[in-house]
């Protein structure tokens, strides 16, 4: 049962999570030890675990458990990207990332690492645990690392940073303090489209932006994502001229090779369909570079507002026109040197837009 607090794990969920695989039997024994009992090799899981289960447990318990099962290596948050328009400097905004480290770490509630990279760069790194109630019960304390870069661009500041709910706290919290402390305005100058714009201009942002990155050529699109905004109606409208309800599709996906240039796709796109979530494969232009997997979209899709971007990975080139089936992730380094170019040529598509206020 869920009190707003983690759920208290009963005997059957102990006893499922035994044994589950990610469990080996050398965990097992630990469990044992911890509580001062020797168990055999040939003991078989499942009696070992429905005898663990029995057992009291406490806190300590829980946590071991929860250990086991809390990696989340493999999850990735989406980025997020805003300029922020102001006379503070970088310097000012790590006086603030420090004050967010002492804030946090004195909380117990992260580990927080601020450095500034070649002069111009300042980089936050928090290393925290977040509570997911919709997960079982050993799953819900996740570990998850954020790494929020801000740089110097010109007469402005460019944030990037996961877009998560934890990261934009965070750099509101920086924010704040750089203005109380310098009294200088902060103006968020964010990547988005007018809601009003046409259904193609909104497409038309997608299509141009993944053929628009420097040095690098479309290969193809394996997923598009589209949406039709709600129109709000009186609830006497909701039923059709027979007085059946009226079915309304606001989102459809599209996957598989050249979708972009589908029936499919067209035939949504004159029924006021537009695209708001795309995948796209493209390589640098010698026969011999990996294939780069991208995606972008907006994640408040009838608004066409909170734009992310993710640089998913690498398909290795491994000769005579052949490439691994596994991607491989980005490093840090060049997941930061892609992101941002998907970033200027998203700025850069937005004012080439019909219809688009500079």
């Amino acid at each position: 049962m869920s009190t707003g607090k983690i759920y208290s794990a009963s005997d059957k969920s102990l006893f499922d999570a035994l044994n589950q695989k990610k469990v080996t039997n050398a965990d097992l024994r630990e469990l044992f030890i911890s509580r001062g009992i020797l168990v055999s090799k040939e003991t078989s899981r499942r009696d070992l675990a429905k005898h663990f289960a029995r057992l009291f447990h406490d806190y300590y318990d829980y946590q071991a458990l929860a250990r086991l099962f809390g990696n989340n290596n493999g999850q990735r948050d989406k980025l997020s990207s805003l300029r922020l328009k102001t006379k503070a400097t970088l310097e000012n905004f790590e006086s603030g990332a420090i004050e967010l480290r002492s804030r946090l770490e004195d909380s117990g509630g992260a580990a927080v690492k601020v450095h500034t990279a070649k002069g111009n760069r300042l980089d936050i790194e928090v290393r925290y645990s977040k509570t997911e109630f919709n997960r079982s019960e050993f799953r819900q304390v996740r570990t998850r690392t954020a790494l929020i870069s801000i740089y110097k661009e010109g007469d402005e500041l460019v944030v990037h940073a996961p877009h998560s709910e934890e990261s934009h706290e965070w750099i509101s919290e920086i924010v704040k303090s750089v203005i109380e402390k310098t009294e200088e305005p902060v103006d968020f100058d964010e990547i988005r489209l007018s809601p009003t714009m046409d259904a193609k201009v909104k497409t038309k942002f997608f299509t141009h932006l993944i053929r628009s990155l420097p040095a690098l050529k479309l290969r193809d699109v394996s997923d598009v994502y589209v949406t039709k905004p709600k129109v709000e109606k009186a609830d006497d409208d909701d039923t059709d001229e027979r007085g059946s309800p009226e079915i309304r599709i606001d989102k459809a996906s599209l996957r598989g090779q050249g979708v972009l240039e589908s029936d499919e796709l067209e035939l949504l796109q004159k029924k006021g369909f537009y695209v708001s979530r795309i995948i796209w494969t493209c390589k640098e232009e010698h026969d011999t570079a990996d294939v780069y997997e991208f995606e972008a979209q907006f994640a408040t899709p009838d608004e066409c507002s909170d734009f992310t971007f993710l640089p998913r990975g690498f398909y290795r080139y491994l000769g005579h026109g052949r490439y691994n089936e596994t991607r491989t992730a980005f490093s840090s380094d060049h997941e930061r040197t892609l992101g941002r170019l998907i970033e200027e040529s998203a700025r850069a598509t937005i004012k080439n837009l019909p219809g688009h206020n500079a």
